[in-house]
């Protein structure tokens, strides 16, 4: 009687490390664990799954060969799952999206949401301006934030504030400079458009507010174009001090008039007092100016231009600006009588700050300029 001899069925593992030997891989090497509990492909779980397919006609008596049942074995990688613990947050991810580090299900929220929303409420019109920016700001909206808003979204902009504009919002914003003293309510805007300019009044007033600008500002109170008792409280509440005012009016005299002048009652003309001149002193004839021996320039009409012709008190009473400009204006000067008066007393040293040759006023004057004297 001969022994029957038994067949050698491998081990699952064998089988697995025999097919990986076929492709140069330690497949079985995957199944096991590290020395810190690591399956051996990290962040990886490998599977090994073995189906059966019975072929057999059941019951049917057939002297056929009968058809062998197959089977099939999948092997795959799978990532690791993660312990669920407590005090996992979700993370924010560029372009809105938001992934669960619990459950690496990823997300997308909606962009901005509440940015279109802040232009329909509070600006002077349902475009974004400088007062959506102010309360985007103080909903914790940075700066990149907003700048993307405004990139997805540039119909959202006045043609004046889009991206390429040099002073427009977008720019001011890109740059960091954003003059939020120039920001209107709706309601302001709204009083505004009801609102007809004086003499002294070109503006509803303006209440003073901390702000942030390149250059202190002339946007309140009661006149947009000079500064006042009202600017200066903003001024202060931003940060600027009374050194910082005066430095800055000291080069921008034509920007005070009336009690706020070096020397008047304000407190604005106290805090320039010193900035006085002793005395007036005359005005010689300047070459090629017509007049013949009076002591200010004269304009095409005869009429003599300067503040020794004008006597007010609106402008400096030593130096040749904006007051004196209006004055010749309403009497019928010329733009190359008020530019040829400009050179003149620049010449002798009666122009200061802006008026002063290379200062902003010079350059509108000598370009024709003359509107801020309007």
């Amino acid at each position: 009687m001969t022994a029957s001899r038994r067949k050698y069925t491998p081990s699952i593992i064998d089988q697995i490390r025999l097919a990986g030997s076929r492709v140069g891989l330690d497949l079985a090497g995957l199944f096991e664990e590290s020395e810190d509990g690591e399956l051996g492909l990290g962040g990886f779980v490998p599977s090994f799954t073995k189906t059966q397919t019975n072929k057999s006609r059941g019951n049917v008596l057939t002297y056929r060969p009968q058809a062998r049942a197959t089977s099939t074995t999948e092997f795959s990688l799978t990532p690791e799952a993660k312990p669920t613990t407590t005090g996992y947050t979700s993370v924010d991810l560029p372009g809105g999206d938001i992934v669960d580090p619990a459950t690496s299900i990823t997300t997308t929220k909606p962009q901005y949401p509440d940015l279109t929303s802040l232009a329909q409420q509070y600006g002077q019109s349902s475009l974004f301006g400088g007062q959506d920016y102010l309360k985007a700001k103080e909903q914790g909206y940075s700066d990149e934030e907003i700048l993307g808003y405004l990139r997805q979204n540039p119909s959202m902009l006045a043609d004046v504030n889009k991206q390429g504009q040099f002073k427009g919002l977008y720019e001011q914003i890109a740059r960091g400079e954003v003059d939020t003293s120039k920001a209107v309510t709706r309601d302001y805007a709204r009083q505004m458009a009801d609102f007809t300019p004086t003499e002294e009044g070109q503006q509803v007033f303006k209440e003073a507010y901390k702000y942030t600008a390149p250059e202190i500002s002339t946007t309140f109170g009661e006149s947009g174009k000079y500064f006042g008792g009202e600017d200066l409280t903003a001024a202060r509440q931003s940060g600027y001090s009374d050194a910082d005012i005066k430095s800055f009016l000291e080069k921008n005299l034509d920007l005070v008039r009336g009690p706020n002048v070096p020397g008047g009652e304000s407190e604005i003309g106290q805090l320039l007092k010193d900035l006085q001149t002793i005395a007036p002193q005359p005005v010689s004839t300047p070459s090629g100016g017509g007049g013949g021996g009076s002591s200010a320039p004269t304009s095409s009409k005869g009429t003599q231009i300067g503040f020794s012709a004008t006597g007010s008190t609106a402008g400096s009473q030593d130096y040749f600006g904006g007051a004196d400009i209006r004055q010749a204006l309403s009497q019928g000067a010329t733009i190359e009588d008020i530019q040829k008066a400009t050179k003149a007393y620049s010449e002798q040293g009666k122009t200061r700050g802006g008026m002063a040759p290379g200062g902003a006023f010079y350059e509108q004057i000598m370009r024709g300029d003359l509107s801020f004297a309007q």
